[in-house]
């Protein structure tokens, strides 16, 4: 019931599948600290796709590199997720991608980019970059009854987000999301770009995330990108989070990182 990549909370290309038992994650990256948790590592298990991974030659289909870097922000407790996927032997990369999540309660569409759980504690999913999502479907993966003579009676529901991009697109594709739990009353919650340049889309990230407690800056840089600026400064290391009302500031360095 769970094999498939789409019953997981991650990326999937043109909804292909792929194999994954024999393919280790790539430059693995880790930081904690009192603030925050970091993390971020790339696959190549699009590579395996078609012809398997005995056969010869790679398929031809798709060379693709996929990373997912993860940042939680401890106080209050929510989640930043950039995910990005390119195809290393091909400068143009037109293919429809799709991000998965799952949850135990219905998910609600609740405005452009905007997705919520229902019930009193939820959790909300913010999607940078709104403009360019065609799709936000919600779903159900199973009901109760369907898998109760399993000896389990729980129920999964599930959100795919859509994005693709023209067919001259250059470069990459991908998402930044935002998932914020909370109990009762839904919050306010905004994506705000932050003036960055040289910043390749979906390779790096710098964004402003307000909240109820507070606008926190955002800035990602998993593979460390030359040249990239955020508001003028440059951004030398894996990872820059400042925290508003003064609740702290980190700078993830490539040396502090744990394989």
């Amino acid at each position: 019931m769970f094999r498939a990549p789409e019953s997981h909370n991650l990326m999937l290309i043109d909804g292909m599948i792929y194999d994954s038992r024999l393919v280790a994650g790539r430059d693995v990256q880790w930081f904690s600290n009192e603030f925050i948790d970091y993390f971020s590592a790339y696959h190549r298990a699009y590579r395996f796709f078609v012809y398997g991974r005995d056969a010869s030659p790679v398929s031809p289909n798709i060379e693709a590199k996929v990373r997912r870097t993860v940042v939680l922000v401890k106080n209050p407790g929510y989640v930043v997720v950039l995910d990005s996927v390119e195809d290393i032997n091909a400068p143009n990369f037109n293919r429809a991608i799709s991000q998965y999540w799952h949850s135990p309660r219905p998910f609600r569409v609740v405005g452009p980019g905007q997705v919520r759980t229902v019930g009193n504690k939820a959790c909300l999913l913010v999607c940078g970059q709104p403009e360019s999502l065609h799709r936000l479907d919600t779903g159900v993966d199973f009901a109760g009854k369907e898998i109760a003579h399993l000896g389990q009676g729980y129920e999964r529901y599930s959100l795919r987000a859509r994005r693709w991009l023209p067919l001259n697109h250059l470069g990459i594709s991908g998402f930044t999301t935002v998932l914020y739990p909370f109990t009762g009353r839904m919050p306010k919650i905004a994506i705000r770009p932050l003036s960055a340049a040289n910043n390749p889309l979906w390779k790096t990230e710098a964004i402003e995330v307000s909240s109820p407690h507070g606008r926190d800056q955002i800035i990602l840089n998993p593979e460390c990108h030359k040249g990239f600026t955020v508001q003028g400064r440059p951004v030398n290391s894996l990872a820059v989070v400042r925290l508003g009302n003064r609740r702290g500031e980190v700078l993830v360095h490539a040396q502090q990182a744990v394989p």
